[in-house]
């Protein structure tokens, strides 16, 4: 997905944070939201050696943990199927 990058953001009023997210929303195709979602669920795949099918059936049956890449792995997986 495209991204932000917001350096010194307690330097930034309000209205300029919100005018930067407005645009990079407006601004995103929603082909390249789903390729950039494809991307990074092969990636958490080839990064632990599994389907992210069978990543998430052992994540909800509670077999994972809660590790930080699980929870984000859970989370795209999650908006990639819905």
């Amino acid at each position: 997905m495209p991204g932000i990058i917001i350096d010194n953001i307690k330097d930034w009023p309000p209205e300029r944070f919100e005018a930067a997210l407005r645009e990079a929303i407006e601004s995103t195709s929603p082909i390249d939201a789903l390729i950039a979602t494809t991307r990074r669920l092969k990636e958490y795949e080839q990064k632990y050696g599994m389907s992210s099918e069978e990543f998430y059936a052992k994540f909800m049956g509670g077999e994972l943990g809660d590790a930080q890449d699980f929870i984000g792995w859970a989370g795209i997986r999650s908006l990639y199927t819905h």
